[in-house]
């Protein structure tokens, strides 16, 4: 049976698209800066050595982002923080692990 469209339901899906559009085509300092905007923490202490826990954990979001957004490899992306590879690839198994337990 056909359902009738939902107008509000509609243009929810028609702005997430477009949000994930646009972080699509975001550059990797473009999403740094962005996401330290959101969470209101300044660019230089995502890339600085800071290892309190929100720092480090939006370090790992962002380059989880990078990752799921681009073709980096793990050094390039490391190369833009100033870390290996191992620890962004320790980073977005980290976040990884944190976006599924907190969506269950």
């Amino acid at each position: 049976m056909i359902q009738p469209i939902d107008i509000a339901e509609m243009q929810r899906d028609f702005a997430k698209a477009f949000l994930l559009a646009s972080e699509r085509y975001a550059t990797p300092r473009e999403t740094i800066a962005r996401e330290c905007e959101r969470a209101g923490v300044d660019v230089r202490d995502v890339l600085s050595p800071k290892r309190d826990r929100v720092t480090a954990h939006l370090r790992q979001d962002i380059m989880r982002m990078i990752r799921d957004t681009t073709d980096l490899s793990l050094p390039q992306i490391g190369r833009l923080f100033g870390r290996d590879h191992t620890t962004v690839l320790h980073g977005i198994t980290a976040s990884e692990a944190r976006k599924k337990g907190s969506a269950q």
